[in-house]
């Protein structure tokens, strides 16, 4: 889930655009690109997004680390759109308010997700994103509809459950932040999966590589810059393997002002 649309634009399969709690458009990011600005929703900057080629490698350093993507074309996908997926994580006729007698976050939501597909949740402020991403993860039970995975109702299963097979990273990362250096941060998830220690130890020297933490594994977490704190939790759901992995914001706090690149 992000409003920073060129940042994701050249990896997204799909765009899903949500706006006051309902889906207007999904489909190729081309397609959903023309449907906001013919419909002028956020029109001033698609002109932008369709030059974020000329900008691709300054912009996209942060996610191209972390998912060790490799593409031969400065806005080449990664993934083959032709690629068949297998469909397994889906929101049926979601509707969800936080009070009983307060609105509608989200009316009669439908929404699949595959496994294996990169999909960018899109829309202003307030439209509902992360109320979608925290249904998907059990922190929020919709008022009516139902959770599917893998052919199952999965509605009333909490977080913890769905742990197994869906990593979650929030947009303030120190919500999720306990231990004392970034290393055993890390280490926490793949221990509580009951992998040996040395097991353990090559995931997260992985997921420290990929994510530029190598060298600050001994630090503590909450010690450390925003946009390095946001790393540190990206590293700690890529240790988990999970089958999906939810970013809200993941771009937040890597720009120039978060993070200082070499």
């Amino acid at each position: 889930a992000d409003h920073h649309l060129g940042e994701v634009l050249p990896y997204a399969n799909r765009f899903v655009l949500i706006d006051k709690g309902h889906i207007l458009e999904t489909g190729a990011p081309e397609k959903v690109m023309k449907f906001m600005f013919n419909y002028g929703i956020y029109s001033e900057a698609v002109p932008d997004l369709y030059k974020i080629q000329l900008q691709l490698e300054k912009k996209i350093y942060i996610l191209k680390k972390i998912f060790k993507f490799r593409y031969s074309a400065p806005c080449g996908f990664p993934f083959d759109r032709r690629e068949p997926f297998t469909m397994n994580l889906s929101l049926h006729d979601v509707s969800f308010r936080y009070k009983d007698k307060g609105p509608d976050i989200l009316e009669h939501v439908t929404v699949s997700f595959q496994q294996g597909e990169l999909v960018a949740l899109t829309g202003r402020n307030g439209s509902g994103k992360t109320t979608i991403t925290r249904i998907i993860t059990g922190l929020e039970k919709p008022k009516s509809g139902s959770v599917e995975w893998d052919g199952k109702d999965i509605t009333m299963w909490d977080a913890a459950e769905r742990s197994r097979f869906i990593g979650y990273v929030f947009q303030q990362p120190d919500r999720q932040m306990f231990m004392p250096t970034v290393r055993e941060e890390v280490a926490f998830g793949p221990r509580q999966q009951g992998k040996n220690e040395a097991e353990i130890q090559a995931i997260v020297t992985e997921a420290l590589k990929a994510t530029d933490l190598a060298d600050r594994e001994t630090e503590y977490p909450r010690s450390l810059s925003r946009g390095d704190k946001q790393r540190v939790a990206i590293a700690s759901a890529i240790a988990m393997s999970s089958k999906y992995l939810i970013l809200d914001e993941p771009t937040s706090g890597q720009d120039g002002r978060e993070r200082k690149f070499d």
